[in-house]
């Protein structure tokens, strides 16, 4: 990859994609695709979002195409705590529809964009895209690597993997009463799927289960006792 510095950020060739590749400042993402377009990038082809946690940022990346020269990429950087940044609507029209889809799935506000939600009803809460975003419906259904296919009940000895966005029970669910919150960061680690559940919160569920027959038992002893005398 080469790669130039300037005043205006950083510009890179990607020699494997063929793809100019520049980094701007969020001040600078109008005037930027401006006069990309100006020079040739007429096409707009995607707007898209990474959510970089742990970083506590979100990296916004425009795609634009030029007939006669390689595909470029403008890429700036905004804060998650704050993701404001401008509307491209009145440089590339076809921007507000993309624009509405990264506001309803990271909560990214474009100045002077449409407002409208796209993809989500307006009684939604929460951007399920975002890594620290808990979706609780799955911590109840059935996920794959659970069983074997066609079976109703778990392989013997298969070990369970864990769907995306459902975090560890310590993390959330079961987390002790004393805790503090997890963190964005925490609950991100924790909500990556493709893993097998923790060791820890496999000890942790079967103390609990031990200690509820334990106290079933000494319930039941006591009524015995309360029934004999």
């Amino acid at each position: 990859m080469l790669s130039t510095r300037s005043s205006r950020g950083e510009t890179s060739l990607n020699k494997d994609s063929m793809t100019t590749k520049s980094i701007i400042e969020p001040t600078e993402w109008v005037d930027r695709a401006r006069a990309a377009r100006e020079a040739g990038y007429t096409f707009f082809d995607w707007l898209d979002c990474v959510d970089e946690l742990p970083v506590e940022q979100f990296r916004v990346v425009l795609g634009l195409q030029d007939a006669t020269a390689v595909p470029l990429q403008l890429e700036c950087r905004i804060p998650r705590q704050e993701p404001v940044l401008d509307s491209l609507r009145e440089v590339f029209a076809g921007a507000a529809w993309a624009e509405r889809e990264l506001a309803d799935l990271f909560g990214i506000r474009f100045r002077g964009g449409d407002p409208r939600r796209v993809l989500l009803p307006d009684s939604y809460a929460g951007y399920p895209l975002r890594k620290d975003e808990i979706l609780g419906a799955r911590a109840v259904t059935g996920w794959p690597g659970a069983k074997e296919p066609g079976d109703e009940a778990a392989a013997a000895g298969r070990r369970r993997m864990v769907p995306p966005g459902v975090p560890d029970p310590e993390v959330w669910g079961d987390r002790a009463a004393d805790a503090a919150p997890a963190s964005p960061a925490e609950v991100a680690a924790s909500a990556a799927g493709g893993r097998v559940r923790r060791a820890r919160a496999d000890r942790a569920r079967g103390e609990r289960a031990r200690g509820d027959r334990a106290r079933e038992d000494r319930a039941r002893e006591d009524r015995a006792r309360e029934d004999r005398g």
